[in-house]
């Protein structure tokens, strides 16, 4: 019995318990807030992608180099430049020196193929006089060969035979003039002396005469087998010569030739170095190619880590080298980075929002989506020199943007936002993002009186979900969706 009552008065103090406990969940229920709720209703939206980015010079003309050499002078950076004025110059202290050595090589070089012409003229003037001091007596030969082989004429050999007959007659006349004198002598008339010289006129008579005897028969006689062979070889000694005469003297004008040859060479390469020099010269100084704005180049210093420097008076550059460009004031291009989530997402010939802060907010510029990179590299190796200072593991895709109209306020250099318009603006029936529970059962939402309803759509952009099916203009749901257990 008391073990009853024991048993009664505990089921009572449950009882108290669990209806205490009941009353305090009413309580906390009643004091806790509604769940947020919002209306679905239709709504103008655009499916944006935003980008920062920078603007380029969309028309740029280099300024280059004409000769090797350190700046002497240079155009302010951003300085507004005319074309033809002298934007640079470089020293032009060596071109001159060079200019001054080559003058002094032109003329000698010029010298020098004056004296080989003079010399060739000499030359041909002496091979001209030895062969036909050759050749002359080649002729010489040749007709005594000639005569030789011949024989007398009927004149020369009439002539012979007259001085046979002079001969005898003055030896006739001499024996009667010994004849005489023998007779003078005998009969006292003359001395003995006269009769010796008679005497001796008849021998030196008799001998002419055999003299011309002799010679009649060897003239009139077959020609000696020593003297043809003597004539012939005096011919062909004498053709040989003029022969080995001529190309002696081909062989001497042809070095001549040579040797004029290579001093015209090397005048005209004087002449060459001397043009390529006054114009490297005149290329020390620099004008501007056309009119814009002079934006100077940046080059790295190895002197100082490579730290990347603008040029300016005082650094050595070379020649074709650029050292600036020339950009015209109001043609920009936006070039900005696409990350590698985005890159599905975007296409060229997008149409592209570019707002300029510096400009102000209401400043906005109309453009298309002009390149897309094909080829996603760190944000280090892409980003403009100074934003990224080591890699960052950060995979970017460079894009390009062109402006549809130029406007002389925008300037390079300048920050932009890009707001890249994957999807045009209409009216679309739009609820939060966080409203919708994306599960294995497909998307849901929590109406406002906590019950669950399937919708079918897509999410749109980064903050709304577009619904396609399952809710209502008007309808209200709450704006986080959690769902309620039992």
């Amino acid at each position: 019995m008391k073990r009853t009552r024991i048993l009664r008065r505990l089921g009572g103090t449950a009882a108290v318990a669990a209806l205490a406990a009941g009353c305090l969940v009413l309580a906390l229920r009643k004091r806790a807030p509604a769940p947020e709720t919002v209306v679905v209703e239709w709504a103008e939206a655009a499916d944006l992608l935003h980008e920062r980015g920078f603007l380029e010079a969309a028309a740029v003309t280099p300024v280059q180099l004409g000769a090797n050499g350190e700046i002497r002078e240079m155009a302010a950076d951003g300085a507004a430049v005319a074309a033809g004025q002298i934007v640079a110059r470089i020293d032009e202290t060596a071109y001159l020196e060079q200019l001054a050595n080559l003058e002094v090589e032109i003329e000698t070089a010029a010298t020098t193929l004056a004296i080989r012409e003079d010399e060739r003229t000499a030359a041909e003037e002496e091979i001209a006089d030895a062969l036909t001091l050759v050749s002359n007596r080649l002729v010489l030969a040749q007709m005594e060969l000639d005569h030789i082989r011949r024989g007398l004429t009927a004149d020369e050999r009439r002539d012979l035979q007259i001085a046979c007959e002079l001969r005898a007659i003055e030896c006739a006349e001499a024996e009667d003039a010994v004849a005489r004198e023998r007779a003078w002598v005998a009969d006292g008339l003359a001395s003995a002396a006269t009769l010796e010289d008679a005497g001796r006129r008849l021998g030196s008579a008799r001998a002419a005469l055999e003299e011309a005897r002799i010679e009649y028969g060897i003239q009139t006689g077959p020609p000696p087998a020593e003297t043809l062979l003597e004539g012939v070889r005096t011919v062909e000694r004498l053709q040989g010569e003029l022969r080995r005469g001529r190309r002696a003297g081909e062989r001497r004008l042809a070095k001549t030739d040579a040797e004029i040859d290579e001093a015209r060479a090397r005048l005209r390469l004087n002449r060459l170095d001397y043009l390529m020099s006054s114009n490297e010269w005149a290329s020390c100084s620099v004008a501007a190619p056309t009119s814009g704005v002079f934006r100077a180049r940046l080059f790295s210093d190895w002197r100082q880590g490579g730290v990347w420097q603008t040029i300016k008076p005082g650094v050595s550059r070379g020649r074709l080298d650029r050292i600036a460009d020339i950009v015209q004031p109001g043609e920009m291009r936006v070039q900005i980075m696409l990350h590698e989530a985005d890159i599905e997402r975007v296409a060229t010939g997008m149409a592209v929002r570019v707002h300029v802060p510096a400009l102000g907010a209401g400043r906005v510029f109309d453009g298309v989506l002009h390149t897309v990179g094909g080829v996603g590299r760190d944000r280090f190796d892409v980003a403009p020199r100074g934003i990224e200072r080591a890699v960052s593991g950060v995979t970017v895709f460079n894009a390009s943007i062109r402006l549809l109209a130029s406007d002389p306020a925008l300037r390079p250099g300048m920050s932009v936002l890009a707001s890249i318009v994957r999807e045009p603006g209409r009216e679309r029936l739009l609820v939060p993002r966080e409203a919708v529970g994306r599960g294995a059962a497909g998307d849901r939402v929590a109406l406002a009186d906590g019950s669950v309803r399937a919708v079918a759509g897509r999410f749109f952009g980064s903050r709304f979900y577009e619904v396609g099916e399952g809710l209502r203009p008007g309808e209200r749901i709450r704006r986080r969706f959690a769902e309620e257990g039992p």
